[in-house]
């Protein structure tokens, strides 16, 4: 469970690390290709880590930020549950891709 939380950790220190060197005016593209193959590996672990976890199999909790009317916090915790793990799994993917997509755009 540790091991998944320093992955989990790991993953967005990268994503802020990517977004800090997206801002780069010098020329970045090799730091940038760096950064995504080692999104990708830490990913990799991280999905097979979870996989490997049958308690992690069908749920993901996500900790989202929303509009303070709705969540006295602004900060609201779902948990998703899936049918099957191979679900769950390729939902994750897709998010990962579309997080890294978003940070891109940036």
């Amino acid at each position: 469970m540790k091991e998944i939380e320093h992955l989990s950790d790991d993953c967005n220190k990268l994503q802020q690390i990517a977004e800090l060197a997206s801002t780069l005016r010098c020329p970045h593209q090799i730091l940038e290709e760096t950064i995504r193959d080692l999104q990708r590996e830490i990913q990799r672990q991280l999905t097979e880590r979870q996989t490997n976890d049958t308690q992690l199999l069908s749920v993901i909790d996500l900790m989202v930020i929303t509009n303070e009317s709705i969540c006295r916090t602004g900060i609201q915790n779902l948990s998703i549950l899936f049918n099957k793990p191979e679900k769950r799994n390729q939902w994750e993917e897709t998010f990962n891709e579309a997080k890294q997509k978003l940070g891109n755009k940036n």
